[in-house]
């Protein structure tokens, strides 16, 4: 399965728009793959087992295009509400689900940090929305 440049742009919307109401909360993939109108990501698995990976590190890259906090913290997997392994791939940690002791502290930390930085960022979209009414 192929995404589009419009899809990812799509996506990352969708993912501000959480932010900037103060739900900066965790969102199943199965919730944005259905924002998106795909298939669900167990059915893109299967046909693709890379696809989610490849897909949540373009949306980090336009994250950091577009100067915006790392948006992908926010997707997580339904079954133990971590981000995907190409979450921690992307950013050069373990994942937790398969590290141990340091390395699976470091990435939990690094993923907690990430989330930080969106909640920040929402916050201070919203002054920004009050400040401007």
């Amino acid at each position: 399965m192929l995404y589009t440049p419009d899809e990812v742009e799509t996506a990352i919307e969708f993912l501000k728009h959480k932010a900037i109401r103060g739900a900066a909360l965790l969102t199943p993939y199965m919730e944005l793959w259905d924002h998106l109108q795909w298939p669900p990501p167990d059915l893109v698995a299967s046909g693709d087992p890379g696809f989610a990976n490849r897909f949540m590190e373009a949306i980090l890259k336009e994250c950091v295009t577009q100067n915006l906090p790392p948006l992908t913290s926010l997707v997580v997997r339904s079954d133990d509400h971590y981000p995907g392994m190409g979450y921690f791939k992307a950013n050069g940690v373990q994942d937790p689900r398969t590290a141990t002791g340091a390395a699976r502290d470091k990435a939990l930390m690094h993923w907690s940090q990430d989330h930080v930085k969106v909640e920040q960022w929402g916050r201070a979209q919203r002054r920004k929305a009050r400040r401007a009414a």
